[in-house]
């Protein structure tokens, strides 16, 4: 697999090792209407619920809508006067996934670990302050929300602490800033604390609290991260219990995710494997096993552990 780094533009800056700037707002509302169709690509949606899902005024969405009905972006059944991808975003996708390959190179090692285990698995990349899912295998969960190819999270603390791990101390110190409000200095060291555990076993394991119940209800059949609300209960979500950081034999917890990084030849963080849909609670005893078969799905033919820095497979927690 060959890996091309992209140079961040003029005008840009870093943020937490990712390259950010100034975006157009039109774009942006844009962008939103075409990630919310594609998050929900089996359904398709009246003006009214593109209006209340999205936020957006109706002149607005109007007048960008009919942009990509008539770029064939987006289609209008006229009969039905609902919405839906358009047949235009198939050339761009072939194109797309001609050029980026890392999908293809995960799924096969995914499908063979979520058989194995039973367990769901999706992969991630960082795109500027965001984590979009890129591949997904393994049964449909009978709980939560269902992750979907498209689908986007931000990455503030929280989430995100596997492709933050191994990043200088500038960028770990702008991913903390991300939280607002900010991390109390009891809530910013108890995060390093859990990303110094994820650079030394080389994978991460987020547990499952209340809040993070309330997060899933407030997007459901949105998919919009935005909004005082889900501000506050984000950063609400980071002041809690959820990175377990130390194991203690003998123990039992109610484990939602175990993630691995996807090391690129010069020890970059490509990609994020995860673990889901697990039967709870998991015994600190078999968390080690789960996390050596994940860390073996993120060795992809082209990509290297240079750099990193997790112990070996199979290590002890």
């Amino acid at each position: 697999m060959t890996v091309e780094a992209s140079m961040p533009a003029g005008g840009m800056r870093e943020i937490g090792g990712m390259a950010t700037s100034k975006v157009s707002p039109s774009a942006d509302r844009t962008i939103r209407i075409l990630n919310h169709l594609a998050a929900h690509a089996d359904r398709s949606f009246t003006f009214s619920q593109l209006r209340r899902d999205l936020g957006m005024s109706s002149g607005t969405l109007h007048a960008l809508l009919a942009s990509l009905v008539k770029a064939s972006y987006a289609r209008r059944n006229p009969d039905t006067l609902t919405y839906s991808l358009g047949p235009a975003l198939l050339a761009l996708g072939a194109a797309a996934r001609s050029g980026y390959r890392l999908a293809d190179d995960l799924v096969p090692e995914m499908e063979r670990m979520s058989q194995e285990l039973g367990l769901t698995c999706h992969a991630t990349v960082a795109q500027s302050d965001e984590m979009v899912v890129i591949a997904r295998s393994g049964p449909v969960e009978p709980f939560g929300r269902r992750v979907r190819v498209g689908e986007r999270y931000p990455l503030i603390p929280p989430f995100g602490t596997a492709y933050v791990a191994w990043s200088d101390p500038p960028s770990i110190d702008a991913y903390l800033a991300r939280s607002d409000p900010p991390l109390s200095p009891h809530d910013r060291q108890r995060c390093r604390h859990a990303l110094d555990s994820v650079r030394q076993r080389g994978y991460a394991v987020s547990l499952n609290p209340s809040t993070r119940h309330r997060v899933g209800e407030l997007i459901d059949g949105t998919d919009n991260w935005s909004g005082p609300e889900l501000g506050a209960l984000l950063s609400e979500l980071a002041h809690e219990e959820y990175f377990l950081a130390d194991v203690s034999p003998g123990s039992r917890y109610d484990v939602v995710a175990m993630t691995a990084p996807v090391f690129g030849p010069d020890g970059s963080v490509l990609a994020l494997l995860a673990l889901a849909n697990f039967p709870r609670p998991v015994s600190a005893e078999a968390i080690p096993g789960l996390a050596a078969r994940l860390r073996k799905a993120t060795m992809i033919p082209g990509a290297g552990r240079a750099g990193g820095s997790g112990p070996a497979m199979g290590a002890a927690v």
